[in-house]
Formats: structure tokens, C-alpha cells, sequence
């Protein structure tokens, strides 16, 4: 491989924010037809602060039922593998 290769590969394998080895996998699995796998090199837009109410929930009435939708699957998932008196003492901490 030539230097100028390796490091155009380093370089993108940088911006995608893997090793150049993780990077390699991604560009061959994506050849191969495993698209999933690929990492965008795309940035990815920074996390804006949310409006929220004095109990912390999201004024937007979207944000606010999307909160409320990952909450209550944090719930189910957590009352899965722990029971649901851990569930409710996570839940609890958490919010």
C-alpha cells in the first residue's frame, strides 16, 4: 500500500472517529453488501439544550413524548432483567 494511501485511510478512519483497522472492517463489510455495518463519516450535529419544566420533563409537547416514551421502555426493559423493585428504585433515582 502506498504512503499516500495509508494515510488518506487514516485520515477518514480519524473523521469517523474508529482505528484504521475498524475502519478497514466497516469499507469491507460495506463492499460486501453489509451496508448496516458502515459508520457515517458524517458529523454529527451537536445536542442542543432542552426547554424543560420545573420537574425536568420537556416543554415541547414531541420531546416530551419522546421522554416519556424512553422512560416507560427503561422501565419494562429494566423490570425485565431486575424485577420491579429495582425497576422502581432506578426509575426513582433517575428521575
Amino acid at each position: 500500500m502506498s504512503p499516500q494511501l495509508r494515510q488518506a485511510l487514516r485520515d477518514a478512519a480519524d473523521r469517523a472517529g474508529c482505528s484504521l483497522n475498524a475502519f478497514a472492517v466497516q469499507i469491507l463489510a460495506t463492499a460486501a453488501g453489509d451496508p448496516s455495518r458502515f459508520r457515517s463519516v458524517a458529523e454529527a450535529p451537536e445536542p442542543r439544550e432542552l426547554k424543560r419544566d420545573h420537574l425536568g420533563y420537556p416543554i415541547s409537547v414531541r420531546e416530551r413524548a419522546i421522554h416519556l416514551s424512553a422512560r416507560n421502555q427503561f422501565m419494562v426493559a429494566t423490570e425485565k432483567e431486575l424485577g420491579s423493585t429495582e425497576m422502581f428504585r432506578l426509575s426513582k433515582h433517575y428521575d
